[in-house]
């Protein structure tokens, strides 16, 4: 049992010189077991080192639309480009068009602003829906 033992070691430590030697380490002591990290803490710092941070909020703000303007006005708008800071939200009729323009698109823009930050949107515009017809 003893000798089984030792054998270990020795293939471990066999095994960690192998390592060092394979990827020019130069530190004897072998890496020790890592923190887990979730891959949702890990994506947005690769996406910002990568320069595409503004398309993971604008993914979220997609994704997340039902809970920024709730599911009513979610119904009847959608969001469609960020252009300079400038979010513009579709919407499906010249009705509800108007209802938001008077009273609506203030609370957006603060949901907005309040999740993603003031930096990333800084105003609404609203227009009916391009795709309505199709």
């Amino acid at each position: 049992m003893a000798m089984n033992s030792r054998r270990r070691r020795f293939q471990r430590r066999r095994y960690s010189e192998i390592e060092r030697e394979r990827y020019r380490l130069l530190d004897e002591t072998p890496p020790g077991p890592q923190d887990a990290v979730s891959f949702s803490q890990i994506v947005p710092s690769v996406m910002k080192r990568m320069g595409l941070e503004e398309e993971l909020w604008k993914r979220q703000i997609i994704e997340e639309w039902v809970d920024l303007v709730g599911p009513q006005v979610a119904r009847h708008a959608r969001p469609g480009p960020v252009d300079r800071m400038t979010l513009v939200i579709f919407v499906n009729s010249s009705t509800w068009l108007n209802e938001l323009s008077r009273y609506g698109k203030t609370k957006i823009l603060e949901n907005i602003q309040a999740r993603f930050g003031g930096k990333s949107v800084k105003q609404i515009r609203l227009q009916l829906d391009p795709d309505l017809g199709r």
